[in-house]
Order: structure tokens, then sequence, then C-alpha cells
């Protein structure tokens, strides 16, 4: 494993398929476009229906801007003075100085039965941060493999070390 090099800031990202997130994103937009157009073609008369269709395709527009810009940006960046880390609703900047502890696990999710079938189980990174106003933040790391690279480099940033927990299995 190699060492993360001393630029600042780094940024770590979410292994996702860029032409299935420009897909989702697009058919998102695109209803939601038609119910708006709906809805701006019968604006002579307006019944329960047509504002039906104007407020889903206002909410669906909203909800892919706000997914777009969750998908576009890192899930994690570490600069000298803090972690930061990536929401669907903005950015959570988490300082340093503020930081007791961290501890990294694997948290094994087990999907609930679906028609019977029960779907195959997921692996999360998680990253729990203990601060001095006695929370624990819990981070999802931005990757599906191992996390590694991340980690050491946090330790490098924050001079704290990263207690690794044993794996945790939920849902079973």
């Amino acid at each position: 494993m190699t060492t993360p090099d001393a630029g600042l800031p780094q940024s770590f990202r979410q292994e996702t398929n860029r032409a299935a997130v420009i897909f989702v994103t697009a058919v998102i937009a695109l209803f939601g476009g038609l119910c708006l157009f709906s809805f701006i073609s019968k604006l002579s008369y307006l019944g329960a229906d047509e504002w039906f269709l104007g407020i889903l395709g206002g909410a669906l527009i909203v909800f892919d801007v706000l997914l777009w810009r969750y998908l576009a940006r890192p899930g994690v960046v570490l600069t000298d003075s803090c972690l930061i880390t990536s929401r669907l609703w903005g950015v959570r900047p988490i300082r340093y100085a503020d930081v007791l502890g961290f501890s990294a696990y694997l948290e094994r999710i087990h999907p609930p039965l679906i028609n019977g079938t029960r779907m195959p189980s997921r692996i999360v990174h998680r990253l729990l941060v203990k601060t001095r106003a006695s929370k624990e933040i819990l981070v999802t790391l931005p990757a599906f493999g191992s996390n590694e690279t991340l980690i050491q480099a946090l330790e490098q940033n924050s001079g704290l070390t990263v207690v690794r927990l044993p794996d945790v299995d939920k849902g079973r």
C-alpha cells in the first residue's frame, strides 16, 4: 500500500458509474420536465390533477439537482485543518481540533426479504468520529472496497490514530 501524498486538499470520490449517473439524473429531469410541461400547458384551467403534476414536476427537478450535486462532488475531502464530508443537503466540516478520536469498521448490511428472496448483503466502510462536545458522528466512507489510503491520509493530516474496530453484522 502506498502512502498518501502530502499535497492538500485530498479528495476521495464515490466509485460510481458516470454513465449510469448521467442516465438516471437525465431520466428524472425528463420526467419532472414533462410533469411541469403538462402543468404549464393547462394554465387556462388548473384543477387538482394539474396542480399535482406541477408540484410533482417541481419536486422532481429539485431532487434531481440535489442528487446531481451530491454525486458530482467528492465524498470526503481532507484539508490541513478539517475533514469535510459530503451530504445530500450540503457539506459538513469537522475540524481536527474538535476531534478526540477516530474509529473505522466494516458493516455488513442485509436487505430485507423481497418476494421471498433475500437480496445479497452489502459491505459499507464506516468512520466514527468522537468530538470534544461528546458527540459521535458516523460517516460512511466513499468507496466500495478498502479505504486504507483515506485512513492513512486522515491519520497523517489529523495527527490522530484511527482505531480499527471489529466488523459489524447488522440485519440478520
